[in-house]
């Protein structure tokens, strides 16, 4: 085992698998048996999954908004009563899907991606109607 002298007085200068500080008493060696015990083991990881936040909100801004055109041309064609209706009960079926896949351990991001879409949805939405109604958008 290489042993240092301290250059100009300071310890922290030196560090690495061969330093030994001054009054270490063991010989530099390792020991060549583990105490006794227990085996030492990996502490256990953090559960990291759950699905992709991005890929949640980007799945659910397509269905909000992709959804949405595509079940506009279909109300049009159906009775007012019955197409609202549907577009009610579509819109609790998917805060009910999203709230469960959020409550969900493996499937947590997943869920807050769909809840964060309606937000981004919100937003995109409000952006388009100020653009229409103060003529940015032609």
């Amino acid at each position: 085992m290489l042993r240092c002298a301290p250059r100009m007085g300071h310890y922290w200068s030196m560090s690495g698998p061969d330093f030994v500080p001054p009054g270490d008493r063991s010989d530099g060696r390792w020991p060549s048996q583990p105490p006794p015990g227990q085996p030492w083991q990996m502490p256990p990881t953090p559960n990291t999954s759950g699905g992709s936040l991005l890929l949640g909100l980007v799945i659910g801004v397509i269905v909000l908004l992709g959804g949405g055109w595509t079940f506009l041309a279909f109300v049009t064609r159906v009775n007012g009563d019955v197409g609202f209706g549907l577009a009610v009960g579509l819109l609790v079926a998917y805060i009910v899907v999203a709230i469960v896949f959020a409550v969900r351990p493996s499937t947590s991001r997943l869920g807050a991606g769909l809840l964060l879409a309606i937000g981004a949805v919100l937003v995109i939405l409000a952006g388009l109607c100020f653009g229409l109604v103060f003529g940015v958008i032609r």
